[in-house]
C-alpha cells in the first residue's frame, strides 16, 4: 500500500529491459507511483540506467519537512498491456543514519526565533521502531 519509507533516503533501480517508449504505452504500465502536493497519484517513468531517490522520513525530520517524505505506492500493470508480459525487477537500498543518531531540525532548516520545529527530536533507532510498531499494529 501507500507508504513513505523509514529512513534517511532510498536509493531505487528499477527494471530496465525495455526502455519508456517500450514501457509507457500511454494507458499506464504500473509501477512506482508518487503521490504529489495536490493529492494526485503520478506515475514515474523507469528509463533506462537512471536511479529514483525517495526521500524517507528522517530526511523529513532533519529538514523540518522542508524535504518531504515521498508517498509512494506500486500499482499493477493493466491487464493486457505490454508491461504485463514482462517480469519487472526493482534493487533497493535504504539507507539511514546509526540507530544511536538524534535526529533533530539542522540549524539551516530551523523555524523564525520563538517558533517549533515540526518534529521533536528522537533517535534514528527510536524512530525506525516506532514505525515498525505502528505497521505491525495495522498489520495484526
Amino acid at each position: 500500500g501507500a507508504h513513505t519509507d523509514y529512513d534517511g533516503f532510498t536509493i531505487l533501480q528499477r527494471g530496465d529491459v525495455a526502455g519508456p517508449s517500450d514501457m509507457w504505452d500511454g494507458a499506464g504500465s504500473g509501477g512506482l507511483e508518487i503521490e504529489w502536493p495536490d493529492g494526485v497519484w503520478r506515475p514515474q517513468p523507469a528509463a533506462r540506467g537512471e536511479l529514483t531517490i525517495n526521500i524517507g522520513d528522517l530526511l523529513a525530520r532533519w529538514t523540518n519537512n522542508r524535504w518531504k517524505a515521498t508517498k509512494h505506492r506500486v500499482a499493477p500493470p493493466p491487464k493486457g498491456s505490454a508491461a504485463a508480459k514482462h517480469d519487472r525487477l526493482s534493487v533497493v537500498y535504504f539507507t539511514g543514519p546509526h540507530p544511536d543518531t538524534v535526529v533533530q531540525c539542522l540549524p539551516s532548516c530551523a523555524p523564525p526565533p520563538g517558533q517549533p520545529t515540526a518534529f521533536e527530536p528522537i533517535t534514528a533507532g527510536a524512530h525506525v521502531q516506532s514505525k515498525i510498531e505502528a505497521a505491525v499494529g495495522v498489520i495484526a
